[in-house]
């Protein structure tokens, strides 16, 4: 079974892997859906069933996509938030500085950072992100977004 890779989300310039999306019962199942946006992604290769890679961040206390990697061969140039596409090598669109906030999801978020660029430490950092309609009110080891 190939390791499938992971979205990553930026917090205190802190890059994280997220790791695992436990949506609460009355939430969207996931954070970003790239059929909302009308594509359909496709698997560019076997590390990567969902065919897309999302890459979030905080800004302004909400949570915003920032950039995404997505493989769909028949919708190559869709916007997303007035970002247009580039062509990419393994997916076939690649968005840089969308700023999108994103809604309606609340859940739980678990992201795992193994280097922090910011110090000489060199093992992991977990942070559990809790999310309640997309606004940060505190921020520590665990991080309540509301």
């Amino acid at each position: 079974m190939t390791r499938q890779v992971y979205d990553c989300i930026i917090l205190d310039n802190i890059a994280y892997d997220i790791v695992s999306v436990k949506a609460s019962r009355q939430s969207k199942s996931t954070i970003f859906d790239p059929r909302y946006f009308g594509f359909s992604p496709s698997w560019p290769y076997t590390g990567c069933w969902r065919g897309f890679l999302a890459t979030y961040i905080i800004k302004n206390s909400k949570l915003v996509l920032l950039d995404l990697k997505i493989n769909d061969n028949k919708n190559k140039n869709l916007r997303i938030n007035g970002a247009t596409p580039k062509s990419g090598f393994i997916f076939s669109n690649t968005y840089k500085n969308i700023y999108l906030a994103m809604s309606g999801f609340s859940g739980e978020i678990t992201a795992l950072s193994l280097f922090n660029i910011d110090s000489d430490s060199h093992g992991h950092q977990d942070e559990l992100i809790i999310m309640e309609k997309t606004m940060l009110v505190e921020f520590g080891d665990v991080l309540i977004v509301r």
